[in-house]
């Protein structure tokens, strides 16, 4: 396996990892980085609906094409047998944009702090308990320390699967981060790199 930024190099497979794999990462819709509504899955899952999944993979390709070649959509790509099979997002804080519901505002606000935000951590289904999300997130963080963040933060939410949450959860612990912030729906998760 091969851990990878993602680039224009990696846009590719990214892509394609991103078409596949639709409940995450957090997708990329026309333009913003957030994450679809239930409304917005459902239309994508509907086989009768054929000309609208088409028409949305097509016009998100585009718009992730755009954030990659600005610089607004980062994060790195787990690569084995010639595909992807991993995607963490990661992003400055200052730069994050979310529009999730469950984490308060002020979380997501614009800051002068020096914070990475991991705001997406996906493994393909068939490559799930071979440590993927664990080298990704070692990556993430050593990342993180070479670039002179002070923090990193997650924002991990059960509105697409309390299970994956959990056990992202563990992961974090793991690592060293602590909860900051919790509620029903979700949790801040904040590891201090100074």
């Amino acid at each position: 396996m091969k851990i990878q930024a993602l680039s224009k190099e990696t846009q590719k497979d990214f892509l394609s990892f991103m078409n596949t794999h639709p409940y995450g990462p957090s997708v990329v819709y026309f333009g913003e980085h957030r994450y679809l509504t239930p409304s917005e899955m459902q239309t994508l899952e509907d086989p009768s609906n054929n000309r609208t999944k088409k028409d949305f993979i097509s016009r998100r390709e585009e718009a992730a094409e755009r954030l990659i070649e600005r610089g607004k959509l980062q994060g790195l790509i787990c690569m084995s047998d010639g595909k992807a099979v991993g995607f963490c997002g990661c992003n400055r804080k200052s730069e994050f944009v979310c529009m999730g519901r469950s984490v308060p505002e002020g979380f997501y606000k614009a800051s002068t702090e020096d914070t990475l935000v991991i705001s997406d951590m996906v493994t393909a289904v068939e490559y799930r308990k071979r440590g993927i999300a664990g080298k990704l997130l070692e990556r993430a963080l050593d990342y993180a320390k070479k670039s002179g963040y002070s923090a990193v933060e997650c924002y991990p939410s059960i509105e697409f699967s309390e299970k994956n949450v959990e056990i992202f959860c563990h992961l974090l612990e793991k690592a060293g981060f602590s909860e900051i912030y919790s509620s029903k729906e979700c949790s801040v998760y904040r590891k201090d790199l100074s």
